[in-house]
């Protein structure tokens, strides 16, 4: 009984290890042509601080595609909102504690566009901009990092590692 046990254990992880071997466990996604990233790809750790990392300077100025969620309390009648990485009831700078500019992207909707909130992920497409310094456009929110849309879908679902 031991044995049909055992080997019963050994082939269902042979059969997960294979699982995610082909279906692509791990591997990049893509999204019309391009690889969708998140923001926190867009910082690393430098001796204990938060930068901003060589593949966002890579990206700058380039079309990209990123997955995220819209920050409640964005401005709604305006053609712009903050996405963040994940699902928040909060808004990420009225919180009342330091807020990591890492972790905001300002998303820049055509002239005349307009969205309004979501609960949903969306996924964006459009020309990355990265900043030094961090950027306002509003006197309300604040990131190194901003997003000119092309275009936008809400997702099912975002896979989260």
């Amino acid at each position: 009984m031991k044995k049909i046990l055992k080997m019963g254990f050994v082939i269902v992880l042979t059969s997960i290890f294979a699982m995610a071997l082909f279906l692509g466990c791990g591997e990049e996604k893509f999204y019309d042509g391009f690889e969708v990233w998140n923001i926190e790809d867009l910082s690393e750790n430098e001796q204990g601080e938060r930068v901003i990392s060589d593949k966002a300077y890579e990206l700058d100025g380039e079309t990209v595609v990123f997955d995220g969620w819209m920050s409640p309390i964005s401005p709604f009648r305006e053609n712009h909102f903050y996405l963040i990485n994940t699902p928040s009831e909060s808004c990420p700078f009225c919180e009342g504690e330091e807020v990591d500019y890492m972790d905001v992207m300002i998303v820049l909707l055509p002239q005349g566009e307009y969205l309004r909130f979501t609960f949903e992920p969306l996924r964006i497409k459009g020309v990355l901009e990265v900043n030094e310094e961090t950027k306002s456009i509003d006197d309300h929110g604040e990131s190194h990092f901003s997003i000119s849309v092309s275009s936008m879908d809400h997702i099912e679902k975002i896979e989260q590692e």
